[in-house]
């Protein structure tokens, strides 16, 4: 049974609700309309109630089995200046951990997607969220300071419309496994040749809610802000890169880890782009760059060298995985990439092969 809502909020799963409603009074949220509250009678458990006092920001952080660091994350958001005008919104991908239990009890709304998919996770977040700006977050993103929220939204307030987000910069965690502190393993955008961003990266920024809805939210796409980048710079809209939001990450850890991590690069760039006609050609360029692989090594840096070759790997190995599955053809994924592959070329450029090289603002020097 589809659960009620009341001001907005579903009811916890382990609520017991009688209500009464009036006839089509539903809530239409991503294609499923749900029936609204008109009268509570009787109820027991937990009701996810509102805020106190105006919310000004809605944080919406999608959650997969992310009970080990969900936890430091909505302490962070606690601690924010302006706590007290945020809401902050799980919505769980079908965790099998106690990833919820945990985010309902340090008093976070808790919303069950029964889509799989980041994207899916960040649209029912939007849709549910009732401030008219959205700070997005991974799970393993821990703001930096108390300011973050602020920073983001006072920034995008003063943006004229076609600034569709604020992008912030992402840090990794000290750590003293030197794989997890490359810059190329951290999440970041790609740069235009005037030093914006093409997107945010979803893991920390503030989108305006309705214009985000009015570009029909998060493409269906592993790289869904990427994807994003490309639907919102086609209609004019652009990013604004917010170095001073900053937020740490949990990079993986050791060699194993960063392959893991460059396949994803290689998938998702495969994903946003129209697949090579000839493959041979790809491969070629692929093998004259494990050659490069020997400069760093005959100058004493095996670690550089070795790194060189699991990023050619591992890009490799998540191309054709995307192409495999026709990502760039027939998924849904592939849709968006096929009408938006010219303006999604940076987008490629940053997340492929050459991501080593991409362009960097003054703020990143």
């Amino acid at each position: 049974m589809t659960p009620p809502i009341i001001r907005g909020y579903p009811l916890d799963a382990a609520a017991f609700l009688r209500y009464r409603t009036k006839p089509r009074n539903t809530k239409r949220c991503l294609g499923v309309h749900y029936p609204i509250v008109v009268e509570i009678v009787t109820f027991t458990g937990t009701v996810l109630a509102p805020a106190r006092g105006p919310i000004l920001g809605s944080v919406v952080i999608p959650c997969l089995n992310a009970a080990d660091v969900i936890g430091r994350t909505l302490d962070a958001l606690k601690a924010q200046s302006i706590a007290s005008k945020l809401e902050v919104i799980v919505v769980d991908n079908g965790s099998s951990d106690d990833s919820v239990a945990i985010a309902r009890d340090m008093g976070a709304h808790v919303l069950l997607s029964a889509t799989r998919g980041s994207a899916a996770a960040r649209n029912l977040g939007v849709a549910c969220g009732r401030a008219n700006l959205v700070l997005s977050l991974d799970a393993d993103c821990v703001p930096f300071d108390d300011l973050w929220a602020q920073k983001h939204m006072e920034l995008l307030t003063a943006c004229p419309p076609e600034v569709l987000a604020t992008a912030g910069k992402t840090v990794p965690f000290p750590h003293p496994d030197p794989w997890s502190q490359r810059t190329d393993v951290t999440p970041h955008p790609a740069w235009s040749p005037s030093g914006e961003p093409l997107y945010a990266v979803a893991g920390n920024a503030c989108y305006r809610r309705a214009t985000l809805q009015s570009l029909g939210g998060f493409p269906p796409t592993a790289a869904d802000d990427a994807a994003l980048g490309m639907v919102a710079r086609r209609r004019g809209f652009r990013f604004l890169w917010a170095p001073e939001a900053r937020v740490l990450h949990s990079n993986p850890c050791g060699w194993s880890g960063y392959l893991q991590q460059m396949t994803k690069v290689g998938y998702y760039a495969a994903e946003l782009t129209h697949p090579p006609r000839n493959r041979g050609s790809t491969y070629i360029s692929q093998c004259r760059r494990l050659l490069s692989a020997s400069r760093p090594l005959l100058g004493g840096e095996l670690r550089e060298s070795l790194s060189v070759v699991l990023k050619t790997i591992g890009q490799t190995r998540g191309a054709r995985h995307a192409w495999s599955e026709a990502k760039a053809l027939e998924t849904a994924g592939a849709k968006w990439s096929a009408r938006f592959r010219e303006s999604g070329s940076a987008e490629a450029e940053a997340l492929g092969p050459d991501s080593s090289r991409r362009r960097f603002t003054p703020h990143e020097r």
